[in-house]
């Protein structure tokens, strides 16, 4: 754990929240690929909640084994996975990790982004490239607290928004 992570995991404990991740892999495939689930709560409430895929960089596995995979998986895979190896700064050396579902009321969004990096750091292959698929088809709100928290906005070919971190 990094020095900024050691000083977030300080917050968060001061501020009475834990991080809960489970994770498992996919299933017939010999691709090293997770399905994730993650949290933080206080006490027995969740105040935020994410869901996703984590996979293994394309330097590992080729680019086809990796769409392929996804393809198979969902089609939101696939095409926020799209959206991230077109992008200017992609490294193909780097794993993907894909949000597909954040539960995050309005107020708790900047908790969310402030202790992200600790999230990440429970998720197969957090250390990757991470991207969360947005549920807006045009310029909103929710696309402008993602860029206000350093994340990078993109519409993609299907017409979907997605946040790079």
């Amino acid at each position: 754990m990094n020095k900024t992570n050691i000083e977030l995991e300080k917050k968060l404990s001061a501020a009475g929240l834990e991080i809960c991740c489970t994770s498992e892999p996919f299933i017939d495939t010999d691709i090293p690929a997770y399905e994730f689930d993650a949290a933080i709560y206080q006490s027995d409430d969740i105040l935020v909640s994410l869901s996703g895929w984590s996979l293994p960089s394309e330097y590992e596995y080729g680019h086809e084994a990796i769409e392929e995979l996804c393809d198979a998986t969902n089609g939101d895979l696939l095409s926020a996975y799209g959206a991230v190896v077109s992008g200017e700064r992609y490294e193909s050396q780097k794993p993907v990790v894909v949000i597909h579902d954040v539960k995050c009321e309005l107020i708790y969004m900047e908790m969310y982004n402030s202790f992200f990096p600790l999230i990440a750091e429970k998720i197969p292959y957090g250390d990757g490239t991470i991207c969360a698929l947005l549920s807006v088809k045009d310029e909103s709100p929710e696309i402008m607290r993602y860029m206000k928290n350093g994340w990078r906005c993109k519409h993609n070919d299907c017409g979907t928004w997605v946040a790079i971190r």
